[in-house]
């Protein structure tokens, strides 16, 4: 029968009148508490092994006896309920991982190495489980999160980790001032520690009771005003350099910012004006003709090509894309006067100032290369709207021009 075990029930379950009963953990699937009719408690496994002459049998492993109190407990026969579902957990870990048999060894498989750490257990999530997600492209993100903020947990056994060390390293993020950044983290540790448990690496989630940490966040749809533009593109003239011309094509066009920072000159086309942005480097893996306003031309062809450099905003490594976002972002910020800057708004203002200057909502979606809404005619238009795109993108060129250089753009000299 099933039962969820405790500390103090597995010393008060029933006695059977004769033979034996077996109390099968909720928690923990094949670990069970056998009883005798005499009133002997121990701890049991059942399991089907993976090799040897039991393959596929199903098989059952006595763990050691229940230890009648904490004090009387040693580590071998005698056991409380934690020190044997402990031993099980990493039976059975052994068992699928290592093709061990504990009932025919006759002993506890042992883990290589000691138990595993948080960094193990971190990577063996990345591999068996984000990397397996269908269509899921923040992978990278997960593990230099969880690395990161786990700093401190790296080499500590996963087990060992409590639900005060998660409120610790929340805490610490509000004191610093990053809720959002406490909020990102909250939610993938919570669903890291909930795959662990699924896993049977530890038998609950430190993150179990605690909530997330930052209640205020608001939904991302910061978009800037003309005058804000204008302030935007001033800062961009007297930043100057690639960095300068990043953030007016960044404005210009909506893309992404790893998108503009990982431009090449050979998905450019300066003559006809069309960025063919390839499926490796897009966010929703199809590739994108996006055409390109005179504006936009202009300030690229202002770029000057580096040799052997394929990249038309380097960074200041070789062959690398443009980086140092966060002293970017500040010298933006400086320089606008706008606090709350973020490169993704740019995106949204370009979305939001199209729907303002009439365009079309499935034109929007082209320009701004978003996946096909989820509809009964999904799949089924193939039209690329390429002269619907240019003129949107020429409109929304023409309302910064305006805004930038009232007396029309021929007027600006040098």
């Amino acid at each position: 029968m099933q039962r969820k075990l405790t500390t103090l029930n597995v010393g008060k379950l029933p006695v059977p009148k004769a033979g034996q009963v077996q109390y099968t953990d909720k928690d923990l699937p094949g670990f069970a508490l056998r009883v005798t009719s005499k009133g002997v408690r121990s701890f049991v496994l059942q399991y089907r092994p993976r090799k040897g002459p039991n393959k596929g049998k199903l098989t059952r492993w006595t763990i050691g006896r229940l230890a009648v109190t904490p004090e009387s407990a040693n580590g071998s026969d005698l056991l409380t309920l934690g020190q044997a579902r402990e031993l099980a957990r990493h039976a059975r870990i052994a068992i699928r991982d290592q093709g061990t048999d504990p009932a025919r060894d006759g002993k506890q498989p042992e883990t290589e190495g000691g138990p595993e750490t948080y960094s193990q257990a971190v990577e063996d999530y990345i591999t068996k489980y984000q990397i397996g997600k269908k269509r899921n492209r923040t992978v990278g993100e997960v593990r230099r999160l969880l690395l990161k903020e786990g700093t401190r947990w790296h080499d500590s056994p996963l087990s060992e980790i409590t639900r005060r060390d998660i409120h610790d390293l929340l805490d610490r993020l509000m004191a610093e001032d990053k809720p959002y950044m406490a909020n990102r983290a909250f939610a993938a540790l919570r669903t890291f520690f909930k795959w662990c448990t699924g896993r049977d690496k530890i038998e609950h989630s430190p993150c179990e009771g605690v909530e997330r940490p930052f209640d205020g966040e608001k939904p991302r749809n910061r978009h800037y005003d003309d005058d804000e533009i204008k302030a935007i593109w001033e800062a961009a003239d007297k930043i100057g350099g690639g960095q300068g011309a990043f953030i007016k094509t960044l404005m210009i066009t909506g893309k992404r910012r790893g998108e503009v920072a990982g431009l090449t000159w050979d998905e450019l086309d300066l003559t006809e004006g069309i960025w063919t942005l390839p499926a490796s480097r897009s966010k929703n893996k199809d590739e994108h003709e996006m055409p390109l306003p005179a504006l936009a031309v202009r300030i690229l062809k202002a770029q000057p090509r580096i040799a052997d450099n394929p990249l038309v905003f380097p960074g200041r490594r070789h062959g690398k894309p443009m980086n140092g976002w966060s002293v970017f972002l500040r010298r933006i910020k400086k320089e606008t006067g706008l606090e709350d800057f973020t490169f993704h708004a740019c995106r949204h203002t370009l979305k939001t100032r199209l729907g303002e200057l009439g365009i079309p909502p499935h034109v929007k979606d082209k320009v701004m290369h978003h996946a096909p809404p989820r509809s009964a005619g999904e799949g089924y238009d193939h039209y690329g709207y390429a002269s619907e795109q240019r003129t949107a993108i020429e409109a929304w060129a023409g309302h910064v021009k305006t805004l930038i250089w009232p007396d029309g753009i021929e007027s600006l000299h040098g």
